[in-house]
Parts: structure tokens; C-alpha cells; sequence
């Protein structure tokens, strides 16, 4: 599916599941994706127990290191993913020596899809892996040693490569969507150098 297609079919059950103004509760958000996904594939008789959601970004890296179900906290976040909850002693196990921090909520985790989602969510710029998949190496020529590194969504990209760094700096970038960010003292989900 891709990144900017809406699944209305899906924002009445996840209205019943997410908080109000929760960033899920949108046709557009990954889970809305999943939810319809899900519901269809059972609908018509679709095994689906060994599937998994890989953002696009994900797919890639999967490609390049193998590993499946690793993501970034900024493309989890339309998944429900917060990274401000207490991972607890068993979610969010820390891997790849990258700081254990946020886990999904437990509404999310009570979904009967919640066994697709991506199970390590790292913050981005932490590396992930190496090449090391048959296909990567084909691609690249085996490389050697070149590491994968956890990303994160273009338009957070774009607020990073425009250096906004002090707080009112701002970026307004088109890509995927339309997406204004600020920096502001306060943290939050899209936390960069410990300011939101």
C-alpha cells in the first residue's frame, strides 16, 4: 500500500481503540493500512499468521541486512508506536546496543494483528545491521563492513537537513504529505538533539 492511500474502512474500529486525537485515527496512518489489511485478508480466508508490516523504508533495510521487523520510531509512530512509554522488562528489548525506549500502547498490543507489527523500533540513526542478505550483496557488490542504518520519514529528513537546531526554527516540506515542523523546547514524539 502505499504511503499516502486511505483505508476509511478501518478509522471507525481504530476510533474505538485509539485515544481521542491519537495520530492512528486517521485513514491515512499505517495502522488504518493494517487494520483493513487484516480485516480483509480474514474475510476472505487469507492465512495471514506468518505476515508482517514492513514500512517502505523497512523493506529497503530488509533487503540490505535481512532482519525482518526492524523499523525507526518516527515511521512506527502512525502505528501507534509511543516512544515515551516505559518499555517494561520484556517490549521494546533493546537490540543492536540502541537505548530501549518506547513501546506500543496496550490497546494496540490487544489487536489481533498486533503479532505483525514491527517488534524492534530503534531511534533513528542507530545502526541496525550490516549488508549481509544474498540480496544486498548482489546489489551492492558485497560490501564489506557497510552498516544499515535505522532512518526515519522524509519529512523529518527535511527538518534535519534544513539545520534547524534552534527553538522557532522551522520547515515546511512537500513529499509524501505537506508537514510544517518547529523546534520547540519540549520533547516529544519526533524528538531530535532532546528538543521536539
Amino acid at each position: 500500500m502505499l504511503y499516502n492511500e486511505k483505508r476509511d474502512d478501518a478509522v471507525e474500529a481504530i476510533k474505538k481503540i485509539a485515544p481521542e486525537g491519537h495520530t492512528t485515527r486517521s485513514a491515512s496512518s499505517a495502522l488504518a493500512k493494517l487494520h483493513s489489511w487484516h480485516a480483509r485478508s480474514v474475510a476472505e480466508n487469507v492465512d495471514v499468521a506468518n505476515a508482517r508490516l514492513l514500512h517502505h523504508a523497512d523493506w529497503i533495510a530488509f533487503l540490505l541486512h535481512g532482519e525482518m521487523g526492524v523499523t525507526d520510531h518516527n515511521n512506527a509512530l502512525k502505528l501507534g508506536f509511543d516512544p515515551g512509554l516505559d518499555p517494561g522488562p520484556t517490549e521494546g528489548v533493546c537490540a543492536y546496543g540502541a537505548p530501549c525506549d518506547g513501546a506500543y500502547p496496550d490497546w494496540l498490543l490487544a489487536t489481533p494483528y498486533a503479532y505483525a507489527l514491527p517488534r524492534t523500533v530503534l531511534p533513528p540513526g542507530t545502526t541496525c545491521g550490516a549488508v549481509s542478505s544474498t540480496e544486498g550483496k548482489k546489489r551492492l557488490g558485497h560490501p564489506g563492513g557497510v552498516k544499515v542504518v535505522a532512518g526515519t520519514t522524509d519529512s523529518i529528513a527535511a527538518f534535519v537537513a534544513a539545520r534547524c537546531v534552534d527553538v522557532g526554527d522551522a520547515v515546511t516540506s512537500l513529499g509524501s504529505s505537506l508537514a510544517m515542523k518547529a523546534r520547540s523546547p519540549y520533547t516529544g514524539p519526533h524528538t531530535t538533539a532532546s528538543a521536539w
